[in-house]
């Protein structure tokens, strides 16, 4: 079994604050949702090359089972 440790106290946070929001200009939203939706559009694709593939190879096996 396992022993319990004594309780402690993590210190504070120290270092400089991080901001977690972006603030792009006009220009630079477009560019990256034409890049997001560009890769989209080829995460779709993969997707569905993968699908087909999984189709054949399970109509495969089934084809072939006695």
């Amino acid at each position: 079994m396992r022993r319990l440790a004594a309780p402690f106290v993590v210190a504070p946070p120290s270092g400089a604050r991080i901001r977690t929001r972006l603030r792009p200009s006009a220009w630079d939203a477009a560019v990256v949702q034409a890049i997001g939706a560009q890769l989209g559009c080829l995460a779709s694709q993969d997707l569905a090359a993968r699908c087909r593939l999984g189709q054949a190879t399970t109509s495969a096996l089934t084809a072939s089972a006695p």
